[in-house]
């Protein structure tokens, strides 16, 4: 009997060595989450049997997160596992290296494809959608300037123009001026100026022209300010312009409603448009909730879709099935999909990797236990084998 209880402690410290070499083995792999043998005690009618190995488990603590520079490593800085289909089943893993593959859809290098939630016609995320993340690599097209937000302030205590007929090319006909460029359907851009002309007490005209040519007839806009300096009484209005060159005929809405009138210089707080020229794709870019954008030349991004986490009610239950990811099983139970930092599930850390959880101070300290534990194990079947042989020599 002793002689097979020391070779259960041998096969103990085996075990735990080929644990401890594989937790070493994966130091350096991103996601990986570090082994351990549990083991308990073995007794065959009150005696004493040994040992066996009842079970194996892996600690799904945080790794370091190191940061990466490429624009698709992703890193969940808090609970969850990445979502992914490979080979027509669902896999969970913690390892962030992705990559656009040459149809436009997000993989890792083992053929993983990310899931999330896709957008729809308008843009919007489809909340109840998950399926395969892809980007469209397709120029963006130009949008032409239907709105254009100005907030200045004009200076009460200017004085009214000493040239009443208000002329473009004439600064003593007019106040002040702005300018913001604007764009046609065909991105072309143009020049829309703005003049600010003092009429009277808190009252005010504003003069447009279009790449110098005056628009709306040269009918200008009337701005009422009240006492207190705020604007009233006031209700956007439209331009329109033909840019020719074969582009439609723009009609632009002008919000000047958060203008103001104070006794300080004239200053331009905001002057945008929603317009801007076509656009190559340039790269991807991720945010800490998920949302994954497409970024292009011209300065503008594109929500693309949203990548999702999945919560596992008992993780030490997951099936490993390589390429340091797993499957869910009856005893880990049903994953729980949600949005990056909604609930309980960490938030995304876009060009950064998960490092591996091994802390390889304490797997060399364990290292040198197991061989301890193995070579006390050997002299306890060496000294069994000595005693049998003496026994056999005096009979």
């Amino acid at each position: 009997m002793s002689f097979f209880i020391g070779l259960s402690g041998l096969n103990a410290a085996s075990e735990e060595l080929e644990v401890t070499s594989n937790n070493i083995a994966n130091v350096n792999t991103a996601g990986f989450k570090s082994y351990r043998d549990q083991f308990s005690s073995v007794y065959n009618q009150y005696a004493p049997g040994g040992v066996t190995l009842s079970s194996q488990t892996q600690s799904y603590s945080q790794g370091s997160i190191e940061q990466t520079g490429s624009a698709l490593d992703m890193a969940i800085e808090g609970g969850g596992f990445f979502v992914g289909m490979k080979n027509g089943q669902q896999v969970y893993t913690r390892r962030g290296y992705f990559q656009l593959n040459a149809q436009g859809f997000i993989t890792d290098d083992q053929g993983m494809d990310l899931q999330g939630h896709p957008v729809d016609s308008t843009g919007a995320i489809e909340n109840g959608v998950v399926s395969n993340l892809s980007i469209n690599k397709g120029n963006l097209a130009a949008q032409q300037s239907k709105n254009v937000t100005i907030n200045a302030n004009l200076n009460a205590s200017d004085t009214a123009p000493t040239v009443t007929t208000f002329d473009p090319t004439d600064a003593n006909s007019y106040n002040s001026s702005s300018s913001v460029n604007v764009y046609d359907s065909l991105g072309k851009q143009h020049t829309l100026k703005e003049y600010y002309v003092k009429t009277g007490e808190n009252s005010w005209n504003v003069h447009y022209t279009m790449d110098g040519k005056a628009v709306n007839s040269g009918k200008p806009e009337t701005l009422k300010f009240d006492s207190n300096g705020n604007l009233t009484g006031y209700t956007p209005q439209s331009i329109a312009f033909n840019p020719g060159s074969g582009a439609n005929t723009m009609t632009t809405k002008i919000d000047l409603s958060n203008m103001t009138q104070f006794a300080s210089d004239f200053s331009i707080a905001k002057a945008t448009t929603d317009g801007y020229a076509s656009g190559q794709f340039t790269n991807v870019s991720v945010d800490s909730s998920g949302n994954i954008y497409a970024n292009y030349s011209n300065g503008q991004k594109k929500l693309e879709g949203q990548v999702v986490v999945a919560s596992i009610p008992d993780e030490t239950e997951l099936k490993p099935v390589g390429s340091t990811s797993w499957i869910a099983t009856t005893s880990s139970g049903k994953p729980v999909i949600g949005t990056p930092g909604s609930g309980q599930l960490g938030a995304l850390e876009g060009g950064a990797i998960e490092q591996s959880n091994v802390d390889l101070s304490s797997q060399l300290v364990n290292l040198i236990t197991e061989q301890r534990n193995y070579q006390a194990n050997a002299k306890s079947i060496s000294a069994v084998n000595k005693m049998d042989t003496v026994l056999m020599q005096s009979m």
